[in-house]
């Protein structure tokens, strides 16, 4: 692991400027914590804070979203399952179904899948049995199985499962893993740490993934109104005076006066993170659009940019009062 290594020198680099740092930070997944991965990086956070280096910690209060494509990824070689990785870089439809359907493929990736991948991997038992058939190409189905019942209702092996259902669905449909067990304790410490930046995600680069959209209100249905780590302005504040803060806009961020009013009304016993959609409103370059998931508004009451209603009663007001954000 050089993680440590590389942001320590990333700190030499920065000793004598006035520059504000922003690290991938610590992780807050269980299987991570269980490698060894948190605890340096936990300890690394606090040697800055004594320090009073200007250094604010980067996490996630949501797993991560992980799709399984046989078109573009790099999951099956990060799992040494190298095997299903020929399919992925066969340059042709043709090709890629060549290799689904060749019994001589399949029984290597039976193999494959019970031998030489590794064991904390999502394609051994029982894990490979939880992967959700949840995107098809053409809405051949079935749709919200896992791939085990899918396996199990074949009577096959879950390798053979997933390319017959790949061959059926389209090459361009996708499997999705469960999420990720989350180390709650630590998303809750580094929620209520002065210099720690939450809901970091990279989900403007993976719309197919739903990375982000929605997936803050995880912060208040989950840890403010079922757990009760925190409390409810406690929460608002994470989200909203604490990174006006970490990125120096001055101009908002609270309720005050002089601030810009853009201001959220909403009541917690109705907001939820709703279900997954596919859209397909994305320009793909070529004149048409391809498809991203989204979910629906959380909802909210009102919604305030400059002191304008940008959204009420359920629906957007098609008013566009924003400006440039200057940093002050």
């Amino acid at each position: 692991m050089t993680c440590v290594e590389s942001i320590e020198r990333l700190a030499r680099l920065a000793d004598g400027l006035d520059v504000r740092v922003q690290w991938g930070g610590i992780p807050t997944l269980e299987f991570q914590k269980q490698m060894g991965l948190q605890e340096p990086l936990v300890a690394l956070h606090e040697r800055f804070a004594r320090e009073g280096r200007d250094f604010w910690t980067a996490y996630a209060h949501v797993p991560p979203t992980v799709t399984i494509s046989v078109e573009k990824s790099l999951i099956f070689a990060q799992s040494n399952e190298y095997v299903w990785h020929e399919v992925v870089e066969a340059e042709t439809e043709a090709a890629k179904r060549a290799l689904l359907s060749d019994p001589a493929w399949r029984e290597r990736a039976r193999k494959s899948w019970d031998t030489e991948c590794f064991d904390f991997g999502p394609f051994r038992e029982p894990q490979v049995r939880q992967l959700w058939l949840q995107n098809s190409a053409n809405d051949a189905g079935p749709l919200g199985l896992s791939l085990g019942e899918y396996a199990d209702r074949l009577g096959v092996h879950c390798s053979d499962a997933m390319a017959e259902w790949l061959l059926a669905n389209g090459l361009e449909s996708t499997v999705n893993l469960p999420p990720f067990e989350k180390d709650e304790a630590m998303v809750v410490r580094l929620l209520e740490d002065p210099m720690s930046v939450g809901n970091v995600s990279d989900a403007g680069a993976h719309g197919q993934m739903l990375c982000g959209a929605g997936e803050n209100m995880l912060l208040f249905t989950r840890f403010v109104r079922e757990r009760g780590d925190i409390a409810l302005e406690q929460a608002v504040h994470v989200q909203t005076g604490k990174l006006a803060r970490h990125f120096g806009l001055r101009d908002r961020g609270e309720i005050a006066v002089g601030k810009r009013a853009d201001l959220t009304v909403f009541a917690l016993d109705e907001v939820e993170r709703r279900p997954m959609r596919k859209v397909a409103d994305v320009p793909d370059g070529k004149g048409g659009f391809s498809w991203r998931w989204t979910r629906d508004p959380a909802p909210v009451r009102l919604t305030l940019v400059n002191g304008e209603p940008t959204f009420e009663d359920g629906a957007a007001t098609g008013t566009f009062p924003g400006v440039p954000v200057e940093r002050r």
